[in-house]
């Protein structure tokens, strides 16, 4: 409520319209502003005798969807041990969820180690982010699934817009750490134009690597970008051949992501420290640790293939 500025008056009017949506509305609770007054009673240490004893499953549906974020999130999916699985063309609301969770783990965190097979939005341009969307989709064109594809494109670049703002405008902040690892055959493959990146126009590629460059060349500590050699990590290299991105938020939440856009996350501290140590590891091995190694290797890659 605080971080969407909402009174409990305001929050039951979005309840209000919000239980519009489900079919079975005449069944829905009314959740007004004393409901939200006795719920909220119970984050003060000794509630009193009125407040709410418990919160009913289409209660937490309602309430998650007028503040925008997930029920797991709500009621505290950490101390589950499952994964939880979001697939964008069943679900495409939750995109602003996915975008809640992950700021709430930066702030109580300030560390995001992420490993990906692309330059991550901080480090891409927005028309490389778009054309490398429209190639990473395309198998639904080949399904006769336009609406589909057009459908996943917006939403990832929508997604990866909001979070370019928002870590750039992190970047003075001399406490927050967010490190991207990418192997070097990855960028490799950006400057040739090989594989998936063969249907991105040359133009396209050297203005992403360039800008990448001068990101990096700026000396700014975040975001930071490590490149690890194939050769050197090849077992981490098989690991990732599932995901197109995989990353942990300090020790408290672990997020891969599919070839597919499905996203899967997890709360729980035994798939948060694990991926965090496999992580570290893999930026044990990285060839390219130190800003200027990183330059170099993209320079040497541009002007051998752009």
């Amino acid at each position: 409520m605080r971080r969407r500025n909402l009174s409990a008056s305001a929050l039951a009017e979005r309840c209000a319209y919000v239980a519009q949506d489900f079919s079975d509305s005449y069944e829905q609770p009314n959740i007004t502003r004393e409901r939200i007054a006795k719920i909220l009673m119970n984050c003060k240490r000794s509630p009193a005798k009125s407040a709410a004893k418990t919160v009913s499953i289409k209660e937490l549906h309602i309430l998650a969807r007028a503040l925008e974020t997930s029920v797991e999130w709500l009621i505290g999916q950490e101390v589950g041990r499952d994964l939880i699985l979001w697939d964008p063309l069943a679900d495409s609301d939750r995109a602003q969820q996915i975008l809640e969770l992950l700021n709430h783990y930066e702030e109580l965190t300030r560390d995001v180690l992420l490993w990906a097979d692309h330059p991550l939005c901080p480090f891409e341009t927005p028309e490389f982010m778009h054309a490398r969307h429209e190639v990473v989709f395309s198998e639904l064109d080949v399904m006769k699934l336009h609406e589909e594809k057009a459908k996943m494109v917006i939403l990832y670049d929508f997604i990866g817009n909001k979070r370019r703002k928002r870590l750039l405008a992190l970047r003075g902040d001399p406490n927050y750490c967010f490190t991207q690892l990418i192997f070097d055959s990855h960028l490799q493959k950006i400057a040739a134009g090989t594989e998936e990146y063969a249907a991105i126009s040359r133009i396209v590629r050297r203005r992403c690597l360039e800008n990448l460059i001068d990101f990096i060349s700026a000396k700014s500590n975040f975001p930071n970008l490590i490149v690890v050699g194939e050769q050197d990590a090849p077992a981490f290299y098989l690991a990732m051949r599932d995901y197109d991105l995989v990353g942990a938020f300090g020790r408290s939440l672990a997020l891969w992501r599919f070839h597919s856009g499905r996203i899967a996350w997890a709360e729980y501290p035994l798939h948060a420290n694990a991926l965090r140590d496999a992580l570290e590891s893999m930026k044990s091995l990285a060839r390219y640790q130190a800003p200027q190694a990183v330059v170099q290797l993209l320079q040497d890659l541009c002007k051998r293939y752009l």
